[in-house]
């Protein structure tokens, strides 16, 4: 079996609790834009958006569809101005993690350890500062896809890691929650896989894909049983 030198970790939805910022932003904005029913509101939103597996299209043109509030004269909110509010104040609302700092030490001195995470500067830059992770982190072992003009599942961004490593793909272990562009991406340039299962099913999930998992953990605390 070759051995683990890297961990390659995904961001949202394996060392961010997502959905708990995403329903704390959303309650936040509905509340103060004068949502009837905030909760409803927030539940529904939360369906749609199926843990950023949605695209940001469909889900921004759902909001805005459904985002008219209050009496006459009803403001309007525009799907791009939606998104730039979401930019701007998402990281507000993510909580502190105590496990995380102690996590990352802990794992930092058994393996090098990155970030690979898809999206902008503006995006998760602020989410990475929010939960401490760029003190932890030398600024080349961060890589956000949108700095680099290449995105998950693309072979490219996962070769590119493993050089960030020094390490052979095959060497290298790759942590994510999305089947399709962490575990299937990094599968396809030869490196171990590690998937985080969020209460889904596993069969469910991989059932009709190409490649399993080589292993699956519920939360990223999980990593420290690590062989």
């Amino acid at each position: 079996m070759t051995t683990t030198r890297a961990l390659l970790l995904d961001l949202d939805n394996t060392l961010l609790d997502r959905q708990a910022a995403v329903r704390a932003y959303l309650h936040a904005w509905a509340t103060v834009s004068g949502a009837v029913d905030v909760e409803g509101f927030v539940n529904k939103a939360l369906h749609i958006d199926r843990s950023g597996y949605t695209s940001r299209e469909a889900f921004l043109g759902w909001w805005a569809e459904n985002s008219v509030f209050g009496p006459p004269p009803q403001k309007r909110f525009a799907p791009e101005d939606l998104w730039s509010h979401w930019q701007a104040h998402l990281h507000e609302h993510i909580a502190a993690d105590p496990l995380l700092k102690p996590t990352i030490e802990a794992l930092q001195e058994r393996f090098v350890v990155l970030i690979v995470t898809n999206g902008g500067s503006r995006t998760q830059r602020p989410k990475l500062e929010q939960l401490g992770l760029t003190e932890l982190f030398k600024p080349e072992n961060i890589l956000v896809s949108g700095e680099l003009g290449v995105w998950k599942p693309d072979a490219e961004l996962f070769r590119l890691a493993a050089k960030r490593a020094g390490c052979h793909p095959r060497e290298c272990l790759f942590v994510g929650d999305d089947p399709v562009r962490d575990i299937e991406g990094a599968a396809a340039v030869g490196m171990q896989t590690c998937w985080v299962r969020m209460e889904r099913d596993t069969d469910e999930v991989f059932g009709e894909r190409a490649c399993s998992p080589d292993h699956i953990i519920d939360h990223y605390t999980g990593l420290l049983e690590l062989p």
